[in-house]
Formats: structure tokens, C-alpha cells, sequence
């Protein structure tokens, strides 16, 4: 719910933005939240996939609906802010440019000593490592927010399906490809970091086995 009201306050020309929302074998209320909030905007669709296939999949199934050149890619449990889209889409200006990260902002970082730490390690991760990698020319992986020229996703053959870590693989693709990856921190997504020990563990072993 947090996402789709973001959606709604998006800063953008009327006409020049479309969405598609995909539901990928939920069995829980989001189907239902998504064809509730598509009601009486011609601009949006709905995908409903019968089976969970996971997120490239889903994301592949999106961006055959998708009309635009630059595809906005969001996981559900975000929160952009109006400008956000506004933001990455300069990027593309350049036409070697073929994906753009926004700023995961951890939105929860005061809750307790895990948020501060998982805050830690995403500012960290983003703020020096990414920008870094972007003030270099090192191409700075993309992740749950981004943006992408839909001509270069197609020329890698659509979002790689790999078990995790869908947005770092097609970084590396657009690499290998030639195209040049950007990372805007002015392009902010608020994120709920993970406030558990355990979850936080979890999710440190799920991103690495990505990496590797």
C-alpha cells in the first residue's frame, strides 16, 4: 500500500508516464490491491501470473507491456519519493547509459541497534562504494530501484534468471554489453531495513550467495 501511494504522487508530464503492475503468483491480498488501485487510470495494467516464477520473470512479463524507452523498475516494498522518477531520467541523456540506480534510503535507520547497523552498511554500500564507482566510471550496480534503457535490457536478452540478485546480474551484463551504469542519490526510494538479528543474517547470506 505504501508503494502504490507513492506511485499516485510520482512528479511526471501527464501522458508521459504509464505503469504496469505485476503480481507474481501472490497468494495473499496484492492482486486485489493492485486491480483496486488501477481502477479509472487507463494508464496502468495489471499482470496476475498464475505461478510464482520470480522477480526476473516477472519483470520480463512487465516490460512486454511496458511502451516507454526508459523502464522504471520498483520492488513492492518501497516508497519513492515524487521527484524520484524526475531524478534518474537525465541519466539517460547520455546514450551510453543503459541503467541508473537510485538512493535506497533506510527509512527505519532509529528503531534500534539493528536498523542503525543495517543503516550503516547501505549508506556505506551506496553513499561511498556505489558513488565511488559512479565518479570513476565504474559502473555501480543497479538494485531494487532503478531505471533502464529498454533497448540495452533487450540487447542482453531481457532480466537474467538467476535465484537472487536479478538487478546486480543485469548490471554485469550491461557491462559486458558496453553500457555504462549510473547511481543518482538525488533519486530517492525510502526503505525499510531489516530490524532483526536473524533477518538480518538472512539477508546478508541470500545477497553474497547472489554476488558469488
Amino acid at each position: 500500500e505504501h508503494l502504490l501511494a507513492s506511485l499516485a504522487k510520482l512528479e511526471y508530464p501527464t501522458g508521459l508516464l504509464s505503469f504496469v503492475l505485476v503480481c507474481d503468483g501472490c497468494t495473499d491480498g496484492t492482486a486485489a490491491a493492485f486491480r483496486a488501485w488501477a481502477v479509472g487510470r487507463p494508464d496502468s495494467w495489471v499482470v496476475e501470473r498464475a505461478a510464482h516464477q520470480g522477480k526476473a520473470a516477472a519483470l520480463n512479463e512487465g516490460l512486454a507491456l511496458c511502451g516507454g524507452e526508459i523502464v522504471v523498475v520498483l520492488d513492492a516494498d518501497l516508497r519513492p519519493r515524487p521527484d524520484f522518477v524526475r531524478e534518474l531520467v537525465p541519466s539517460f541523456a547520455d546514450e551510453r547509459v543503459g541503467g541508473a540506480a537510485g538512493f535506497l534510503r533506510p527509512a527505519n535507520a532509529d528503531d534500534n541497534v539493528v536498523t542503525r547497523y543495517a543503516a550503516v552498511t547501505s549508506w556505506v554500500h551506496q553513499l561511498v562504494t556505489s558513488a565511488g564507482k559512479d565518479r570513476l566510471g565504474l559502473n555501480p550496480p543497479t538494485f531494487g530501484a532503478a531505471a533502464y534503457r529498454r533497448r540495452a535490457v533487450e540487447a542482453i536478452g531481457g532480466f537474467p534468471v538467476v535465484p537472487v540478485g536479478v538487478d546486480v546480474a543485469a548490471s554485469r551484463r550491461l557491462t559486458r554489453q558496453g553500457w555504462r551504469t549510473r547511481f543518482v542519490p538525488a533519486a530517492v526510494a525510502e526503505n525499510t531495513v531489516v530490524s532483526e538479528v536473524g533477518d538480518y543474517w538472512r539477508q546478508h547470506i541470500r545477497w553474497a550467495r547472489g554476488g558469488f
